[in-house]
C-alpha cells in the first residue's frame, strides 16, 4: 500500500489519465489494449456500474485480477483486503463435465465465493472470468430462487 499523500497524487494522476484517453467511457467490448490497460478501464467502468470481466484464457485470470485489484484499489483508496473482496476470480471449471472428474477444490471454492457475491449483490463487485467459465450452467431453474444481477432470469 502506497503512503496516503503518495496515494492521493497517484490517484490524481489515474485519473486525468484515465480523462485524456478516454479509457473512462464505458465499452461493451474493448480490444487491442494491454492486459494492464483493459484491466484499468475495467476498474473505471466499474466504479459506475458492474462489470463482469471477460478474459481471453483461464491462465489470464489471476493477472487480471491482480491488476484490477490494484487499479481500483488506487482509484477508490480502498485497503487491499477490501479490493479483494470487491475483485473476485471466477475461473473455469477446467473439467470436462462428461467425464465424470470433480473439479479442484481451489477451482470450486473460487467459483462459489463469487457467485455469492454475485447473488448477495454487494456494491461495487466485478467477477474476473473466461468466456468458457461464463458460459456454464449456475443453477438448474429449480435451485434458483431470484435471477443473477448480471443475468437475464435464471440460467
Amino acid at each position: 500500500m502506497l503512503h496516503p499523500s503518495a496515494s492521493l497524487a497517484f490517484r490524481s494522476l489515474l485519473k486525468q489519465s484515465a480523462a485524456g484517453s478516454g479509457l473512462s467511457r464505458p465499452q461493451p467490448v474493448i480490444s487491442g489494449l494491454t492486459p494492464a490497460a483493459a484491466a484499468f478501464h475495467a476498474a473505471l467502468t466499474a466504479q459506475d456500474t458492474p462489470v463482469f470481466l471477460i478474459v481471453p484464457a483461464d491462465v489470464d485470470v489471476e493477472q487480471f485480477v491482480i491488476d484490477t485489484r490494484f487499479f481500483l484499489g488506487a482509484l477508490q483508496g480502498l485497503s487491499d483486503a477490501a479490493a479483494e473482496r470487491l475483485v473476485l476470480p471466477f475461473p473455469s471449471q477446467e473439467v470436462d463435465p462428461y467425464r465424470g472428474l470433480m473439479p479442484h477444490l481451489e477451482v470450486s471454492s473460487a467459483r462459489a465465493r463469487a457467485l455469492l457475491a454475485m447473488v448477495a449483490e454487494t456494491g461495487t463487485m466485478m467477477p474476473v472470468g473466461t468466456t468458457r467459465s461464463a458460459a456454464s450452467r449456475w443453477f438448474t431453474r429449480n435451485r434458483c430462487t431470484r435471477p443473477l444481477p448480471s443475468a437475464n432470469g435464471c440460467r
